[in-house]
């Protein structure tokens, strides 16, 4: 045990080797750079505008791999890392559920207006709004006389970049993005069937408001987007789902947490801090200073959330997920 000593005019209380521990992995995380799943060469090269318009984040993606910048597109911003990136050179028109909504027909006349050579869309998904059907807006695109070409993902996603970019000129193209990615996925299983199954996973995401430097986070509740795409795949578990209460209120698969003193007392193997990991950091030491327990604080790692926006980034997302789970496994064979 570490003793209490005495200096002139304070008595300072040390913390203990667990709390160091803690603090000390907290550090870590903000150490760690932001996940950036795009390859080196989107970043490099100039995009090209081509005269056609994207509804679903897929074929944006794809486009910015192939470095072409659309007229327009139609996805969700905020489930896309590099939304921001391709809305500075393309027109973000909004995300599918206003396609849908009531302000979607102001966005198909706003898609008219530009006249693209082609328009082309895919079977728009989201978890949180299984109101949104593509047959819908295709039926309303063509009441304004337009025909959007459909790529499906869903089946075989590395097929439909192909059939993409052969419809961009791109084939060639299309193909290498394709054997690269088969070669990042057997990485990618490799990693997985080092990691134990059973860790117990809780997902937080955090936002950080700059204007007031207030933190804020939430909790990923069970059969999110996490759930379908990493923890399922890493043979892992969603603790979510002995976190949340009736009483709860799930907004967008999502609970709002002040403070992380519940996530903690559901013994977490790990913390996956999605978004900004500085809200989760800052919550956890919180919530490390209020316990009582000494039992060692779980790892926390600032990890992508992945929701199916960009199919080409999954593998190296699953392969970063692989790695954070494997090293926390291995910190829990020495407690």
């Amino acid at each position: 045990m570490l003793k209490q000593y005495r200096f002139p005019g304070r008595r300072p209380q040390f913390p203990s080797p667990v709390r160091i521990a803690a603090l000390l992995s907290l550090l870590a995380i903000l150490l760690l750079p932001a996940p950036d799943p795009a390859p080196a060469a989107c970043r490099s090269k100039a995009l090209v505008k081509r005269p056609i318009v994207v509804i679903g984040e897929p074929l944006a993606a794809v486009c910015l791999r192939l470095n072409i910048a659309p007229l327009a597109w139609v996805g969700r911003k905020s489930l896309w890392e590099d939304g921001a990136r391709l809305s500075a050179a393309s027109e973000a028109l909004g995300c599918p559920g206003r396609l849908s909504g009531p302000k979607g027909l102001a966005m198909i006349k706003r898609i008219r207006a530009l006249d693209p050579k082609a328009v082309y869309m895919t079977h728009l998904k989201c978890r949180y709004r299984p109101d949104i059907d593509y047959r819908k807006i295709r039926k309303a695109l063509r009441a304004e006389g337009i025909e959007p070409r459909i790529i499906a993902f869903d089946n075989d996603p590395m097929a439909a970049v192909q059939e993409f970019s052969v419809a961009l000129d791109r084939a060639a193209d299309g193909e290498k993005l394709a054997a690269n990615y088969e070669k990042a996925f057997q990485r990618a299983r490799a990693r997985l069937a080092a990691v134990p199954k059973g860790l117990r996973v809780a997902v937080v995401s955090g936002t950080f408001q700059t204007a007031t430097g207030k933190c804020f986070t939430r909790l990923e509740a069970a059969g999110g987007y996490s759930d379908a795409f990493v923890l399922k795949a890493a043979g892992a578990v969603n603790v979510a789902a002995d976190i949340v209460q009736n009483s709860d209120k799930i907004d967008k698969g999502h609970l709002v947490l002040r403070r992380l003193d519940r996530v903690l007392a559901a013994r977490p193997d790990v913390i996956a801090a999605t978004g900004d990991a500085l809200p989760v950091a800052v919550k956890v030491a919180g919530a490390l200073r209020r316990s009582a327990s000494q039992e060692a604080a779980p790892a926390v790692f600032a990890l992508p959330l992945y929701v199916g926006a960009d199919p080409l980034a999954y593998p190296d997302v699953l392969t970063r997920w692989a790695v954070a789970l494997e090293a926390a496994a291995a910190v829990g064979d020495q407690k």
